[in-house]
């Protein structure tokens, strides 16, 4: 199970400067581009289940998530990630069956490892820049200390309680644009 937080960067620089003094921070990838293309089957809301085209450069990956929790935070999922050689005949493919865009989250990402969890700067467009912080939950774990902790690193780096958005990107940009 994935489970992430995430917060705006209201403070930049000093977001980047807390960023490069957390103990055992390790670069995975930097300036990365990805278009996430959200759909969803016929007849689905797509509030328990989402599919995910993402386009990279590194290559392409087509994702279900599906929600893990009864809560109303949108923070803990089950997922799996599969590579995918041909994302654009896959999209033709589910579209030209009845399946409905959901939204398109277009994001330059930078990506760290921080001991067991997973940061990401996310710079994404028309809803600005993000932290996002991840952990893989292993089954029935208690989550609740990985998400204070998660929420601690949060706070190091500059974001306030207040400020964590127990939403996915996909949510905030619908809200955005009243979708």
């Amino acid at each position: 199970m994935e489970l992430e937080i995430r917060s705006k960067v209201l403070n930049k620089g000093l977001f980047e400067e807390k960023l490069k003094q957390l103990p055992s921070i390790r670069i995975k990838k930097s300036g990365e581009r990805e278009v996430d293309t959200y759909v969803r089957q016929p007849g689905s809301d797509g509030s328990n289940i989402i599919f995910r085209i993402r386009r990279k450069q590194s290559g392409s990956v087509f994702t279900v998530k599906t929600s893990s929790s009864s809560e109303k935070r949108d923070i803990l999922w089950h997922d799996v990630d599969m590579p995918l050689a041909a994302p654009d005949i896959l999209e033709e493919i589910l579209m030209s069956n009845g399946w409905k865009y959901v939204v398109i989250i277009d994001k330059v990402r930078d990506s760290f490892e921080c001991g067991e969890f997973e940061i990401n700067y996310d710079n994404i467009v028309d809803l600005g820049i993000f932290v996002e912080i991840e952990y893989q939950a292993k089954d029935k774990e208690d989550t609740e200390i990985k998400l204070r902790e998660m929420k601690k690193v949060l706070a190091f780096l500059g974001c306030l309680e207040n400020d964590i958005i127990n939403k996915g990107y996909v949510k905030l940009m619908l809200e955005k644009h009243s979708l």
